[in-house]
């Protein structure tokens, strides 16, 4: 049937070819991507057998989509316009009848009439369906036969580095689960106003070098050694015995009415009401009488035996000293030196907190650690069952020691034995206590007053000036010793430390050095469960 508007005729035939050009173009489009997807799949299989790529098939899926979705995205680039499609219609008999129509859209004539009605005459003649054929052409179809084919077959073959590649993601995984803690911790430190800007640094120094080592590592256990390693680095830091002091000074001062808002000033643990109160005592001293005096100066004497900081002991009987003489100028320079003294320890109690927070937060996933605790209680159990069934001596052995040292003897054989190794156990829970739950370099201080051993004369270490002494001899009560003695006034005999610090810092060093040589693991152990004894 003819409309009175034959153009609508025609845009309608127009639109009806439209629409199959669009369904043709979708097949074969979708037929190419598929082409191209197996053609993918297949190399990226292939590269899998000699190049370690996790979960290959995983990944080519994801190409494979990306693929398909941009054959059909493409697809309207390809449609044709009207013109092309008049054209196309022309090419099946028409002989131009539709784009002369077209043409003429908006001319009047005579001819144009007559042109529109043999050409609406004839447009349900028109078998487009036969001539636009929906499937692709035969060479796609065929390509497709075989890439399906070749890709089905390699999917079949062997993959010799499937295990490789999975622990190579499982390391990537780990090593980004370890960075965002890293950089957890970095953020809480910058934003931690009680701690100084060098403090910040120094912390911040080894969160850096921290990152370098993760980034280097080879597998989980190298990653988690550079976890353990800063972790007890941090750990000798602590100084928990300034957290004390602190508690004991303020618990002293409290006792005595003169000084208890001091006392109340230090247990808030706030800068600036310590040093107001510091300097409101200043003014008591100068208006107290004899009496008060000595009641001040007995609480500062309990206050000087409750701690273990040579710092706060000096600045505490140099203020009772003060007070004594009733010198306002050295009353002034006593609580000055006391309030710098205040300062350091709660410097360093934040500090603390400060370590333990970052030691909590870069403890090792806890099924890595409890493995590596196991692997290596085994290992340090045939290490002393070695030691004690080969060692290289008789009776208690004759190696580098009597089976305490590092000999060959009973005790730890090559290293390996029972003194250091321990007994096979470790359970790895977790890694690193954190400050104020127990661990190693954690322990409350003791309530009794912290031994001082006697002062060595070392310059090297301690800071003083002179010669050492040289001492010849058996281990009797005889032998000899020269004794260099120096004219210089002002040589100093260095400075009387708490043993906790002391192997603290030659802690520290020995985990340092770990970093620098190349150690056995085993030997490892025994190094840390050595300076670990020390601090028990």
């Amino acid at each position: 049937m003819i409309s009175e508007n034959p153009y609508s005729n025609i845009f309608n035939k127009l639109g009806k070819v439209r629409k199959r050009i669009i369904l043709k173009l979708i097949l074969r489009n979708g037929a190419a991507g598929i082409c191209l997807s197996l053609a993918a799949g297949t190399v990226m299989g292939l590269l899998s057998r000699f190049i370690p790529i996790y979960r290959v098939y995983l990944l080519w899926g994801y190409v494979c989509a990306a693929i398909l979705l941009l054959s059909l995205i493409s697809v309207p680039f390809f449609i044709p316009r009207q013109r092309k499609l008049a054209q196309l219609l022309d090419s099946f008999g028409f002989h131009e009848r539709l784009s002369t129509s077209l043409e003429l859209e908006k001319e009047e004539s005579q001819y144009k009439e007559l042109l529109l009605k043999d050409t609406v005459s004839k447009l349900d003649t028109i078998d487009y369906r036969n001539k636009i054929k929906l499937l692709p052409q035969k060479k796609i179809m065929i390509a497709l036969i075989i890439l399906s084919l070749v890709f089905g077959a390699s999917v079949f073959l062997p993959q010799p580095l499937q295990e490789e590649a999975r622990q190579a993601h499982e390391l990537n995984v780990y090593k980004k689960e370890q960075k965002k803690k890293v950089e957890k911790t970095e953020k809480q430190i910058k934003e931690n106003p009680k701690i100084s800007e060098a403090q910040k640094k120094e912390l911040l120094d080894k969160l850096n070098a921290l990152k370098q080592e993760l980034k280097k590592a080879q597998d989980t256990k190298e990653a988690d050694k550079a976890l353990e390693k800063l972790a007890k680095k941090l750990e000798q830091k602590i100084d928990p015995s300034r957290d004390q002091d602190l508690k004991n000074l303020a618990e002293k001062l409290a006792g005595n009415k003169d000084s208890k808002a001091l006392a109340d000033a230090l247990k808030s643990e706030k800068a600036d009401d310590i040093k107001k109160e510091l300097d409101n005592l200043k003014d008591k001293i100068s208006s107290m009488n004899a009496e008060e005096k000595n009641k001040l100066k007995d609480a500062l004497s309990k206050a000087s035996a409750s701690v273990s900081s040579s710092e706060l002991k000096d600045s505490l009987d140099g203020l009772g000293n003060a007070v004594s003489s009733g010198d306002e100028n050295a009353i002034g320079k006593s609580v000055d030196k006391l309030g710098g003294a205040v300062g350091s320890s709660l410097s360093q109690k934040n500090m603390n907190n400060a370590l333990a927070q970052a030691q909590n937060n870069l403890q090792p996933n806890p099924q890595n650690a409890q493995g590596q605790g196991q692997g290596q209680g085994q290992g340090q159990g045939q290490g002393q069952g070695q030691g004690q069934g080969q060692g290289q001596g008789q009776g208690q052995g004759q190696g580098q020691g009597q089976g305490q040292g590092q000999g060959q003897g009973q005790g730890q054989g090559q290293g390996q034995g029972g003194s250091g190794a321990g007994s096979g156990s470790g359970n790895g829970d977790g890694g690193v206590t954190p400050y104020g739950q127990g661990g190693i370099a954690n322990k409350s201080p003791s309530p009794g007053k912290e031994k001082e051993y006697e002062k060595v004369f070392t310059p090297s270490r301690l800071g003083g000036s002179g010669e050492a002494s040289v001492i010849t001899g058996k281990g009797n009560n005889s032998g000899k010793s020269e004794t260099t003695i120096t004219n210089d006034a002002n040589a100093a005999l260095g400075e009387l430390k708490p043993y906790n610090q002391v192997v603290g810092e030659y802690s520290e060093k020995a985990m340092e050095s770990m970093d620098n040589w190349s150690i056995p693991g085993g030997m490892e152990d025994i190094i840390k469960d050595y300076f670990s004894s020390l601090q028990d």
